[in-house]
């Protein structure tokens, strides 16, 4: 869906691609973002955990450089994004929640994580103005409402000692919230004004998905952003 390999193999970096949990071995598969998503959800998965393994195995095996370990992931992926730039910023250099959101009570993380997020205008399963999911899997969650889009800005920003109130620029198709911060802390949020639930740049995940918009490329703009930050 989002390139990553062959951007990987174009730029000499290390994609992974680890899996979450669910009832089946091949579908479905959820991370626990506290108050979504599924099975990992319901059985209080230790995604953190889990993570927190991988990385330390990766660097152990000596072909990972520690201090610049990234997280990307789509919709669930984003909101565990989310979660492990709070839980392991000892570990993660940078983060990037696409479609996803925060529901408000996240802890504060031990450092400042760079943080950019995208997200789409038309997105009916991550609504921009926040609140319920009016997606097909409504049931995954456990009905804590989500906060407005903005407020993943302002969670990070906090967390970065950022400027609370972030610059706006209007690109056409979509727009850009930079907040001013501490080199290092950079706090960014896309929105793609003709995009719904789908990684802008890529490839949809069924042939039910929304169609995504070519506005930006998330993957691109993402590697970008993760190249210029390591903890």
């Amino acid at each position: 869906m989002t390139g990553f390999t062959a951007k990987a193999h174009r730029e000499g970096f290390i994609v992974v691609y680890p899996e979450g949990s669910g009832r089946r071995r091949t579908s479905l598969l959820t991370w626990n973002a506290r108050h979504c998503c599924g099975y990992a959800m319901e059985h209080e998965i230790d995604d953190i955990g889990f993570i927190r393994e991988l990385i330390d195995r990766l660097v152990a095996g000596g072909r990972v450089d520690a201090s610049r370990v990234y997280v990307t992931g789509m919709s669930n992926g984003g909101m565990m994004a989310h979660r492990l730039g709070s839980a392991l910023s000892d570990r993660i250099a940078a983060i990037a929640p696409v479609v996803a959101g925060i529901f408000g009570d996240e802890p504060m993380p031990a450092r400042p994580v760079p943080a950019l997020m995208i997200n789409g205008l038309q997105d009916r399963m991550i609504p921009y103005e926040g609140g319920l999911t009016a997606g097909r899997f409504g049931g995954a969650w456990d009905g804590t409402p989500l906060k407005p889009v903005p407020e993943q800005g302002t969670y990070w920003a906090r967390a970065n000692r950022c400027e609370p109130s972030p610059l706006s620029q209007d690109h056409g198709r979509y727009k850009t919230y930079t907040h001013r911060c501490p080199p290092g802390s950079a706090v960014q949020i896309y929105v793609v004004n003709d995009m719904g639930h789908a990684w802008p740049g890529g490839q949809p995940g069924t042939r039910f998905a929304d169609r995504p918009s070519d506005a930006i490329n998330a993957t691109d703009v993402i590697w970008s952003f993760f190249r210029e930050h390591h903890r």
